[in-house]
């Protein structure tokens, strides 16, 4: 049996995807996790370096927005919601993920914060995107023979007063691209066909699906802007200079105590640090379970139930320096010492610009010849594969050792041993027990091995394994 070295502790992180059905199969290594772009280089045949997950059908507003960010010619892959975008770069199918995160009109969008809490992911761009909604129509058809307009119901709000001037009616969809598509393929709703129906939809979706673009700019508020993000594996803040505009994100949580926040933004005022961003969230329940433990661990007492209040928030928040910059530095140092939770979600560069692996990439596309059939995808090879149960094994089943084996038994064989009699726990969690003198056919068919001992016991234990 071939044994890792046990410090790349992010190996396990691997093993953890693929019991929650994240990651297909266990292929992905050590070397794909700790490359120059902190991802797997996951070419097309053609060699194109770059693939980048956005939500929605191709030619949405999100995969527009990935190209005046990335180039004409990166690989946009759209999903069909933004935990899948996540799951893609988590899982190392993809190298990024550009997601919308807030809109000038429509606000911010709750979803992309919650899941940067879920996933261990970091922020490495930013890209203000001006939304410009276009009618859209089978070619031959003129504006005047439209009578209903589909697309997603914050387009069809955001065009109103143009439907309205013309008497079309609106008719909400699930999507903007997709919408474009019912046409192309005449997936119409009741009462709609080619003929008397127009997409709200980006002029990108009119090239990709064979439309006819009507008219352009319809939006009733031309000051319709979208802020994206680019999410990677390993942030760029080690690429970032005096001379790079820097922005920098965190969420924290804060005690329920008078002038908590107001001391909390005092860190980063009194040191002339300026915001451009914050907002409130209310705190996930694994959030706030992991808040309660660690008060616990500190000693602190747990009030009743009575007195804890009934949300607990998170606050996110924008600042207009690296993370590195020693002013920065002393204002995280004191609001740690603070804040209950503090997390750094990202330092990366200003406006759309781009620094570290992702620019060279970017660079190096404008050299490489690239298959148009390949640059805009609506699919994952693992889209259509099964995921393979494993035969995994738990070395050491005290609490660790049960929580994995608990979450793993759901999609997997899984066996365990240990020193003590744990025959009755294996069974309650669907897993099978060896006796500790047993090793050998323990380890004996095992895809994967788990070490779940204590770390002043992990040496020991990796040296006393069979060779």
């Amino acid at each position: 049996m071939k044994v890792v070295s046990p410090w790349l502790l992010a190996q396990l992180l691997i093993v953890l995807k693929i019991s929650f059905g994240v990651a297909k199969s266990p292929s992905a290594n050590l070397a794909d996790l700790f490359d120059g772009r902190g991802g797997a280089h996951f070419g097309s045949s053609s060699g194109n370096p770059i693939r980048v997950a956005f939500q929605g059908e191709p030619g949405a507003y999100s995969e527009k927005s990935t190209r005046e960010l990335l180039g004409p010619k990166v690989t946009a892959i759209g999903r069909p919601n933004f935990e899948a975008c996540f799951q893609a770069v988590a899982s190392m199918e993809c190298d990024y993920a550009c997601l919308p995160v807030e809109n000038s009109l429509g606000g911010s969008i709750h979803e992309t914060f919650d899941l940067m809490l879920r996933y261990d992911l970091t922020i490495i761009g930013e890209h203000d995107f001006r939304v410009n909604h276009c009618l859209l129509a089978k070619p031959g058809v003129k504006r005047e023979e439209i009578k209903y307009a589909i697309s997603h119901p914050q387009a069809l709000a955001q065009c109103d007063n143009f439907l309205r001037g013309l008497g079309i009616k609106p008719i909400p969809t699930y999507d903007t691209a997709g919408s474009a598509k019912m046409i192309s393929e005449g997936n119409l709703p009741d009462g709609c066909t080619p003929e008397n129906t127009a997409a709200i939809a980006s002029n990108l979706a009119a090239q990709l699906y064979g439309l006819n673009t009507l008219n352009e700019k319809i939006q009733d508020d031309d000051t319709n802007f979208t802020r994206f993000l680019l999410l990677a594996r390993k942030g760029v803040v080690q690429y970032l200079n005096k001379n790079i505009p820097s922005k920098t994100s965190i969420v924290f949580t804060l005690p329920n105590v008078k002038g908590a926040l107001y001391k909390a933004l005092a860190c980063f005022a009194l040191r002339d640090i300026d915001f451009s961003k914050i907002e409130s969230r209310p705190t996930s329940a694994s959030l706030l379970n992991f808040l309660k433990f660690r008060s616990q661990q500190k000693g602190r007492k747990t009030r009743n139930k009575a007195d804890l209040p009934r949300f607990r928030y998170c606050f996110y928040l924008d600042f207009l320096e690296s993370e590195l910059d020693q002013n920065a530095q002393n204002a995280l140092s004191q609001l740690r010492e603070q804040a209950d939770f503090v997390r750094i979600l990202g330092s990366y560069p200003q406006r759309s610009r781009l620094v570290g692996p992702v620019a060279e990439a970017v660079e190096e596309l404008k050299y490489i010849e690239v298959d148009p059939k390949e640059i805009s995808l609506d699919s994952l090879p693992s889209d259509s594969e099964e995921t393979k149960q494993l035969n995994i094994g738990i070395l050491g089943f005290g609490h660790f050792g049960k929580f994995l084996a608990k979450k793993m038994a759901q999609n997997h064989k899984v066996s365990c041993i240990d020193r003590m009699d744990k025959a009755k726990e294996a069974r309650d969690v669907g897993a099978e027990f060896f006796p500790h003198y047993e090793m050998s056919k323990f380890l004996n068919d095992l895809d994967v091995v788990i070490l779940a001992v204590p770390m002043i016991e992990f040496e020991g234990v990796v040296l006393s394994l069979p060779a």
